[in-house]
């Protein structure tokens, strides 16, 4: 009778933890907040991957695409919701390539792939596109090849690039610049690091101007030993420093303001996350998880709301990550869906996801806080040509 009671005590025990996992994996039910709405206008040509820029007057210049999709760049006017300008460019821009709006309104853009004949290169090339006159504008040519721009906010853009092993001779002729639109020149960052790896999901502007960025590196003069860490780039001082907290690489890190971020890590079926506060060194549990979102090389795009809030766009895969990279199956039944970061409440929730699922999108935030996202691949063998916006 006892050692009834207990394997009963136990089973009851077992089963309450089960379902507080359970519960706490399943809570972002979807929640009926915002709505897509799908331009009746579409682009002239899908593309994939395509990039986003607002202008002053908020209007969205949007570019990029494979072959001849590269080609032109279109303004999309937001409150008509229609197309009011197609521009041809006479070079193919592809993918890696920089696109930073500067402080002026105009846009800078450089480097990246081109498709001359049909021949696939990269460029050091760069060009503005005059946001007055709608005109692209070419400029001087990068001093070294970069495919990463962040917008310093005082008129530069620091110029950087992600080189995987490059060797010796790779580190030394790797440089990272500067280019300054005020004199419309390029300046070298006074040192380097051999590998960086910075995309627009894990770099912020901290309050002093400085820049924190996920990087591996190495200390100056000391090639030979590299480090997994944050780095920073000293604005004053045009260098990189480490910073001594690690932040996640193979993570989101997503700023939410000067001074935190969140990160959100894949697990095998679900995804967990943390906000960071880079001052109280203090990390707090997101306090549910969502199914996971993605997978190497098709990550999330994520934008931060006027609200505080975080919009997530991702595929969901509940595979193992080996599964789903040889066999590529996930890829195209997976479920597409779009979450919600709630900062107020420290929870995620689901929410409609856009008509027309892709990733690699331009996303942009327009001057009333709708999201827009242009183009994109359609889960595994499609691209846009659609141009959708999240109201909210």
């Amino acid at each position: 009778s006892c050692l009834c009671i207990f394997l009963l005590f136990i089973s009851i025990f077992f089963c309450a933890c089960t379902n507080q996992e359970e519960n706490k994996i399943l809570q972002s039910e979807k929640i009926d907040t915002g709505e897509w709405i799908v331009s009746e206008d579409v682009m002239d040509k899908p593309r994939d991957p395509a990039t986003a820029n607002l202008l002053p007057d908020g209007n969205v210049l949007i570019m990029g695409g494979e072959n001849n999709s590269a080609d032109t760049a279109e303004i999309f006017d937001p409150i008509k919701m229609k197309i009011i300008k197609s521009i041809s460019l006479n070079d193919k821009r592809y993918y890696k390539y920089i696109s930073v709006s500067l402080p002026d309104g105009d846009v800078f853009i450089a480097g990246g792939y081109l498709y001359p004949d049909n021949n696939l290169h990269p460029t050091n090339t760069a060009k503005k596109f005059n946001s007055r006159k709608y005109i692209f504008e070419n400029i001087k040519s990068m001093k070294h090849y970069n495919d990463i721009g962040i917008d310093l906010k005082n008129g530069q853009v620091l110029l950087m690039n992600n080189i995987i092993n490059p060797g010796a001779a790779g580190r030394e002729n790797m440089r990272f610049q500067v280019y300054d639109s005020n004199t419309n020149s390029y300046f070298d960052v006074k040192n380097m690091i051999h590998k960086t790896n910075v995309t627009d999901k894990n770099f912020m502007t901290l309050e002093n101007g400085n820049i924190l960025f996920t990087c591996y590196g190495s200390y100056p003069n000391n090639k030979d030993k590299s480090f997994l860490a944050a780095c920073i780039y000293d604005v004053k001082e045009n260098r990189f420093k480490k910073y001594e907290e690690l932040i996640p690489t193979e993570q989101l890190f997503i700023p939410l303001d000067t001074g935190s971020y969140l990160s959100i890590k894949p697990e095998l079926t679900y995804s967990s996350g943390f906000v960071y506060n880079l001052n109280t060194k203090q990390k707090i549990p997101v306090n549910n998880n969502i199914p996971r979102t993605w997978r190497a090389g098709i990550y999330p795009q994520t934008i931060l709301l006027d609200n505080g809030n975080v919009l997530i766009l991702g595929i969901n895969l509940v595979n193992s990550s080996t599964e789903y990279e040889t066999s590529r199956k996930n890829r195209r039944t997976a479920k597409y869906s779009a979450y919600i970061y709630d900062r107020k409440k420290n929870i995620f929730y689901e929410v409609q996801a856009p008509p027309y699922p892709v990733y690699n999108a331009g996303i942009v935030k327009l001057k009333n806080g709708d999201v827009l996202i242009a183009g994109g691949r359609i889960k595994y063998n499609k691209i846009s040509d659609k141009i959708q916006i999240f109201k909210y």
